[in-house]
């Protein structure tokens, strides 16, 4: 019983998060970092894009900057496009 419950566990798809879902995650952390001087700021963001997103979900913020960016925060911009330069 308990192998056929881990076996659907790990066979179970990985959840998504919708753009408007990520945006606001991004934007959350980027009101967190208002408080620093901007390039630490923009340094802090893009070390938690790196270590806490798949690079499914950066590329997604990557492609979404790319057809404008609507509702990101100006220092979430600035990260995302770091990002897309270190990549």
């Amino acid at each position: 019983m308990q192998h056929r419950i881990y076996e659907r566990l790990i066979s179970a798809p990985a959840p998504t998060k919708t753009l408007e879902q990520l945006l606001n995650n991004l934007n959350d952390v980027g009101r967190f970092y208002e408080a620093y001087p901007e390039e630490e700021a923009v340094q802090g963001l893009v070390s938690h894009m790196r270590e806490f997103m798949a690079p499914s979900l950066r590329r997604q913020v990557v492609a979404h900057l790319s057809h404008g960016g609507v509702g990101m925060k100006t220092i979430v911009r600035t990260a995302v496009r770091r990002l897309k330069e270190l990549t």
